[in-house]
């Protein structure tokens, strides 16, 4: 609590949140504190650094209409900025009873308003201030309770609100900015060599969902770098270009949905915001899906958030299931297809670990046609795959360069196959041929953790630099 009032606005709702289940906590809740303590110690060197600009006072407000059954008031919170840092900041619920979202909003508004009036007063008071007193700046996301409090005709019935409404027409130096969506949460940025400091933006009330719903599932430690992420997903999804310039090498045949829609689930997952979600839904269609790879990243959003879709496609992997549609080597390696095979084969076993891991979480098992298999099963065949990458193959030998048994040495990489010694020397592009690509000798720079191509249908492999669907690295 003392960290929530002082120096770590960030926490503010957190602990509000868990505050309220101090007399009779759940399980869930004490999952919840741990998580938070874990944040805490990984931003334990954080700190609040003021800059001195901008050298004026600013408000951010918002408000979390009721969000659980078990529920009957909303969330407000508010956030004040000085000299580049926070130096006000609160996240309580609300004391009446909101009957809409604009109401919440409303009253979230009041709450910002009497705390930016106090603090107007209060740089008033300071000698050396600048004289007049600016007025306060007081952002809000909601366009109908900025009408609300600029309507003076509005009339309010509902008796605990009626003054709210009152009060917040009437406050002296306030200015309300309108169109103001409060998107980042906090902003986190590294200003070496010093340690992070965060400015906050705005109150987000979905980053822990307790009471009644499902409390923290991610690691809080990193939970700074997933909202810098979300800002990125924003760029991203509103300005899509065209690759079709690549082509014919590399050609993204499917587009940019599956990218986005991949980013959105481990989004979801990392902060529980509905937005991504809700994103996912819109945006996508249910289908079947029997690979995850660069270009193609369905499966994985499926395997993270829908358990009928992500269990038909390990029951298509799977090398007892009555369902396998995947096709296997003799050697019981995944094999989509000739060239860069091995980039199916992790791709895979990525998306078997962290079903695996999820079915083992949660004790579940899946169903492929009446035929149980549970979490060992499907992790077991993750290390499997793996262990046939790194030598337990009929070939005995490794497929990431620098490890394990026989491990390649002519990589399909133009960096790895010219000498540093050469690396200026004027040559044609036929010569380049002739000098590098064609000789037969190991790679002068090794590539040290290339996982290759890989074998063929047969489990057969060329190590050599020219057979590109064997050598070209893949991961």
């Amino acid at each position: 609590m003392f960290l929530m009032n002082y120096t770590r606005p960030d926490i503010a709702y957190d602990v509000s949140r868990l505050s309220r289940y101090t007399h009779n906590p759940s399980g869930e809740h004490w999952i919840a504190l741990k998580c938070l303590l874990k944040y805490l110690k990984g931003t334990v060197d954080w700190k609040l650094e003021f800059v001195g600009f901008p050298a004026v006072l600013e408000g951010y407000c918002d408000a979390n209409w009721v969000s659980d059954n078990d529920e009957v008031s909303s969330t407000s919170g508010y956030v004040f900025t000085l000299g580049g840092a926070t130096i006000s900041w609160k996240s309580s619920k609300q004391t009446c009873i909101a009957r809409s979202i604009m109401e919440s909003e409303f009253i979230a508004l009041d709450l910002a308003g009497q705390e930016a009036k106090w603090l107007r007063s209060l740089l008033a008071d300071i000698p050396l201030w600048g004289r007049p007193t600016p007025p306060v700046s007081l952002l809000c996301d909601s366009q109908a309770a900025i009408c609300v409090a600029k309507n003076q005709a509005y009339n309010v019935e509902k008796e605990p609100s009626r003054f709210t409404y009152q009060r917040v027409k009437s406050e002296a130096g306030l200015r309300f900015i309108e169109g103001m969506g409060l998107k980042p949460i906090v902003e986190r940025r590294a200003i070496p060599p010093s340690p992070l400091r965060f400015r906050v933006y705005g109150i987000r009330s979905d980053r822990v969902n307790l009471g009644g719903r499902s409390a923290c599932c991610s690691d809080y430690t990193h939970r700074g770098e997933f909202v810098s992420k979300a800002v990125l997903f924003e760029f991203a999804d509103e300005h899509k270009k065209t690759f079709d310039g690549e082509c014919p090498f590399y050609c993204s045949f499917s587009g940019f949905l599956d990218e986005l829609s991949w980013a959105a689930a481990w989004l979801y997952t990392a902060i529980h915001s509905d937005t991504y979600f809700k994103y996912i839904k819109e945006e996508t269609v249910p289908a079947v899906v029997d690979e995850f790879n660069w270009d193609l990243k369905y499966a994985g959003v499926q395997v993270l958030l829908s358990k009928e879709h992500a269990d038909s496609y390990i029951c298509a992997a799977l090398p007892k299931s009555p369902y396998r549609r995947i096709p296997m080597t003799p050697g019981g390696l995944i094999h989509l297809r000739d060239g860069a095979n091995l980039q199916y084969v992790t791709g895979a076993s990525f998306l078997f670990s962290i079903y695996g891991d999820l079915l083992r979480k949660f004790n579940q098992k899946i169903d492929c046609g009446g035929k149980p298999f549970e979490s060992n099963h499907v992790l077991d065949f993750t290390k499997q795959q793996m262990d046939y990458i790194l030598g337990q193959n009929p070939r005995g030998r490794s497929y990431m360069v620098g490890f394990g048994k026989n491990p390649p040495t002519q990589a399909h990489h133009r960096g790895a196959s010219v000498p540093l010694s050469e690396a200026k020397t004027d040559v044609n592009c036929g010569m380049s041929f002739a000098r590098w690509f064609n000789k037969n000798a190991p790679n002068p720079n090794e590539l040290t953790g290339a996982i290759l191509g890989g074998p063929d249908m047969q489990d057969k492999f060329s190590d050599l630099r020219w057979t590109s669907v064997y050598t070209e690295p893949c991961t």
